[in-house]
């Protein structure tokens, strides 16, 4: 039997919540046995003369469809019509209790839609104090050449222009029921109009620090670590502040990582319509980032460094750490362990001649994650014109980047990605890899992987 069910203020998360209103408080009617009501008293009112007329037609002709026939015929032919009857959906009142917090965002909604809509974005930023059992706090400390803004939001509170460095840290909030390799983010296909930090990764606020405050707390946090370490991640284009922040936590959650999550923050615009004007910030913010890495390898505390960049933003990193290896004291290059180029966004020849042989010379390890699915690199490709396609480093097309010092790994069997352009830390081999991979085990003997033989040279690359 088929059951058509109206929710009578429901609740998506407490389906099974108890009714609020106890039985002793009832109105008297209310606790009374139900009465025996017919079928046709449950369906809804612009129904139950329809069902009435059908039910007693199907009465007529079960007693007169065949003249004559025999008590078992007319019988049967009851029987049938019964069950065509007991497939029809009845209306069965469910009532089930209705949290204030829901209350409240339903209210909201029919209230006004302009409070929620924004150019598709929720104005509201009205998170929930999380609490230890519903998610976990990561700090994430950063240096940022975006300018601030006047907004106390941490989505708008550093925007896209070109400043001076300044730098913070952001506690940002994962939820216990987070999906490894998962950006979790309030959809509207959901009804989800504000974050949450039981369902989503939330910046739950940003403090701003002087050089030497913040350089002093980094000392102070590596000395109470068992092992000095720390990553800076630097993030691609099309990334604002926030979202860049937002992956730094993630990617520090899943990997596990017991020491000091940094990101550099460069102005992008945070619009993929915006390539070219990225492409010149993040020239802009190389000897910034420079700079950076310098500080955070003197000033620290952290005697292991890993540095992780994506799409376009590796561009400024490896550009960045061959000046720093050329120019810095030998110990200063020494701790920087491990380069980790995500889908860099570089142009091959540029990376070959220009810039490998200094990060070569340091005895830095680099590992490089390409693939050819990446429309994101296409598309950069495309964007510079006819006869203007010169190979990216971060793609695998024609072949792949062999060199001598790189262990070059081909993403493109797990790449799950939309745009097959984030798959560092959207897939979970991926999120494996990187994870044995700062733990010191060589390529050759991290699971999933297979090497990879070729006129080019040998590379590795997932297996399916």
């Amino acid at each position: 039997m088929l059951f058509a069910v109206t929710l009578t203020g429901c609740s998506w998360e407490r389906w099974n919540a108890p009714i609020e209103t106890s039985v002793k408080d009832a109105p008297a009617a209310t606790r009374q046995p139900p009465a025996t009501r017919s079928r046709s008293a449950t369906l809804p009112s612009d129904r139950r003369q329809s069902y009435a007329r059908k039910t007693d037609r199907r009465k007529a002709q079960a007693k007169s469809s065949a003249p004559g026939a025999s008590q078992g015929s007319r019988k049967a032919a009851k029987k049938k019509l019964a069950k065509k009857a007991a497939k029809e959906p009845q209306a069965i009142d469910v009532p089930v209790a209705w949290p204030p917090s829901l209350r409240e965002e339903y209210d909201r909604m029919t209230r006004g839609p302009s409070q929620i809509w924004g150019g598709g974005r929720a104005r509201r930023y009205d998170a929930a104090v999380p609490t230890s059992d519903v998610a976990a706090t990561v700090r994430v400390y950063f240096g940022t050449d975006r300018n601030r803004t006047a907004s106390s939001d941490p989505r708008t509170y550093y925007g896209h222009e070109r400043a001076a460095v300044s730098y913070g840290y952001s506690d940002v909030t994962v939820p216990r029921a987070h999906a490894v390799g998962r950006l979790e983010t309030p959809s509207v296909l959901k009804f989800e109009f504000s974050p949450n930090p039981a369902k989503h990764i939330v910046v739950a606020s940003i403090t701003s620090m002087g050089s030497d405050d913040f350089f002093g707390q980094l000392r102070a946090e590596s000395g109470r670590l068992s092992e000095r370490q720390a990553f800076v991640f630097v993030h691609g284009y099309a990334n604002d502040f926030h979202e860049a922040t937002r992956r730094a936590a993630q990617m520090k959650y899943d990997l596990n990582f017991p020491g000091l999550a940094i990101i550099y923050s460069w102005p992008s615009v945070g619009s993929e319509s915006a390539y070219g004007l990225d492409a010149d910030s993040i020239e802009w913010s190389t000897d910034n980032l420079r700079q950076f890495l310098r500080d955070i390898a003197e000033r620290s505390g952290a005697e292991e460094i890993f540095l992780i960049g994506h799409s376009m933003g590796t561009r400024g990193l490896a550009a960045a750490v061959a000046g720093l290896t050329t120019n810095a004291p030998r110990e200063i290059s020494a701790r920087y362990r491990q380069l980790i180029l995500a889908a860099p966004d570089i142009d091959r020849d540029i990376f070959k001649d220009r810039i490998f042989p200094a990060i070569k010379a340091a005895g830095m390890n680099v590992t490089l994650y390409a693939s050819d699915r990446d429309k994101a690199l296409d598309l950069s490709k495309i964007g510079r014109g006819p006869g203007r396609a010169f190979p990216r480093l971060g793609t695998t097309s024609p072949s792949p980047f062999v060199a001598e010092g790189i262990s070059t790994i081909d993403a493109g069997p797990v790449d799950t990605s939309f745009w097959g352009h984030r798959y560092y830390a959207e897939n979970r081999s991926i999120i494996s890899d990187i994870y044995y991979l700062i733990r010191g085990v060589p390529v050759l003997n991290r699971f999933g992987i297979e090497q990879i033989k070729d006129p080019g040279g040998g590379y590795w690359r997932f297996k399916q």
